[in-house]
């Protein structure tokens, strides 16, 4: 395959995407938000395999991989995918996968994309990154990259409420930090 043929390829892809998928703006009623998420997952590979490097494998030392990006809504569809050598970074693909995300229909605008929430771990949730998301218009709920940050606004929780535990996870509590951090957009 050459480079042209992925690229038509990809292209074919986006247009059956476009026509069938059920996860669009047309689709969430007004007030309502689609929730998306971001994700990048390790891929077990063979040490020959094209990308592959040693990265982090729970309970496996020393396995090659590759990392592999998806843009996942609600409905379980994989909007975007992406493959990356085994070292990529979280944070370092947030931007491409966010970019892979605008490529559908019905988030031209910035008030469009205001009713996309997207979610994502830590290794994502660097200063840049939930700016670029905020600048962009999106939602976010995610978690910060600094662990340190976290600790002291935890610290600054006045009151706690306790979160009912679901699929067999243990209860956890929530409570609104009284000064949240700094970001491009105000945040709670």
């Amino acid at each position: 395959m050459t480079g042209t043929t992925v690229a038509e390829l990809g292209n074919a892809l986006s247009r059956i995407r476009d026509t069938h998928t059920r996860a669009c703006l047309s689709g969430v009623s007004d007030g309502d938000v689609l929730c998306v998420d971001i994700d990048l997952s390790a891929l077990p590979v063979s040490k020959r395999s094209e990308g592959a490097e040693k990265g982090y494998v729970a309970k496996r030392k020393n396995q090659y991989t590759r990392q592999l990006a998806r843009v996942v809504p609600e409905t379980q569809e994989i909007l975007s995918h992406a493959l990356y050598t085994g070292k990529t970074r979280s944070d370092a693909v947030f931007k491409t996968m966010v970019g892979k995300l605008e490529t559908m229909p019905g988030l031209d605008t910035r008030e469009q994309r205001g009713r996309v929430q997207l979610r994502f771990d830590a290794g994502f949730g660097t200063d840049a990154n939930i700016n670029y998301a905020l600048w962009r218009g999106y939602q976010v709920l995610g978690k910060m990259y600094a662990w340190r940050r976290v600790k002291k606004l935890a610290r600054a929780v006045q009151t706690w409420e306790p979160v009912p535990a679901g699929n067999g996870a243990c209860g956890r509590e929530a409570g609104w930090v009284s000064k949240p951090h700094r970001y491009g957009r105000k945040t709670v």
